[in-house]
């Protein structure tokens, strides 16, 4: 699906998810105070410039990464700040590219990966530069990024609203065009190299799930899963798989659904809301970006908590000041 929604860049226990007005924040947890806090704030060329950032990535507590785009409106120049453990500063990209984030993800320190979303290129941090690791030729979409080690990189280009340039294995040395059910993933979260789970499309973006084995992709299906718009994925552990989105078709309800190594079930969100990315909080629970409402000024954007026992919370970020925990 088209990634043209801003996410929430949460910036704290796990590394994924992104921002809202070109902002990053902390939970309170971390910030050792209620609510949730700006953490860094940039605004990129003119007043009126859709500026922010759509991904981050941390291999360690003093090493992450954002991208976002100057105007993802149009194709102007990436962005990337980087953040090392004090303080987060411009990061130096190739010069001659163009286009917004499609995605982003790392290994280590030096295996840092970041997809454009509509420039046809990847890129790669190996420690000391960032380099053009792969272009791509025609037109179509970038909408994900895997990096399992310097010689395991999946990127992926699922069909979205205006075409996708497929799903690519990349060896160490070259490049391979996976097809079938891979073609239409848009992006995925691995446990291991043979253990790979991705939201994927057959007929519209984001109605299926994929798991790749080591050796092919399989389409996954569930009644639980049906009639569903996946946004995102994470796995936790071979028996702890979460997938969120919405019923197909709908502006106002949520969609959760859970994998216990058994079955596929749904699992209720007590709110209106809309999520958007999902990410493990390492203590068995779960943070949620959301949004609710109609797009444009009207819509409100969320941060969500499902805790390992199941209690849910829910904070209202805003340009002002947040409403806490409800």
């Amino acid at each position: 699906m088209s990634r043209s929604h801003r996410i929430a860049v949460l910036a704290g226990a796990s590394a994924s998810a992104a921002a809202l007005a070109a902002t990053m924040a902390v939970p309170a947890q971390a910030a050792g105070s209620s609510g949730w806090r700006v953490f860094y704030r940039h605004h990129y060329g003119a007043a009126a410039n859709y500026s922010g950032y759509f991904a981050l990535v941390a291999p360690a507590r003093d090493d992450a990464w954002a991208f976002g785009a100057a105007n993802a409106a149009l194709r102007t120049p990436p962005v990337a700040v980087h953040w090392n453990g004090s303080h987060w500063s411009p990061a130096r990209l190739p010069g001659g590219l163009a286009s917004g984030i499609g995605g982003g993800s790392a290994s280590a320190r030096n295996n840092v990966w970041y997809t454009s979303q509509l420039g046809q290129y990847a890129l790669r941090w190996n420690g000391r530069k960032w380099s053009v690791a792969k272009r791509w030729t025609g037109t179509g979409e970038l909408t994900g990024v895997i990096a399992l080690s310097p010689d395991n990189v999946w990127v992926f280009g699922g069909g979205g609203y205006i075409g996708g340039l497929g799903t690519w294995h990349y060896n160490g040395h070259s490049w391979t065009k996976f097809g079938g059910v891979a073609n239409g993933i848009e992006g995925g979260s691995a446990l291991s190299a043979s253990s790979i789970w991705a939201t994927g499309s057959i007929h519209s973006p984001g109605d299926s799930l994929a798991h790749y084995n080591g050796t092919r992709w399989s389409r996954v299906s569930a009644p639980a899963l049906k009639n569903a718009q996946f946004n995102d994925i994470v796995a936790v552990s071979r028996g702890n798989v979460w997938a969120v989105g919405e019923p197909a078709g709908s502006i106002t309800s949520g969609l959760v659904v859970h994998w216990d190594g058994r079955r596929w079930r749904k699992i209720a969100v007590p709110w209106q809301v809309q999520p958007r990315s999902v990410i493990s909080d390492g203590q068995g629970g779960l943070w949620m970006t959301a949004s609710s409402g109609s797009s444009g000024p009207g819509q409100v954007s969320w941060v969500l908590h499902r805790s390992k026992s199941g209690r849910w919370t829910r904070t209202r970020i805003s340009t002002g000041a947040p409403r806490g925990p409800q």
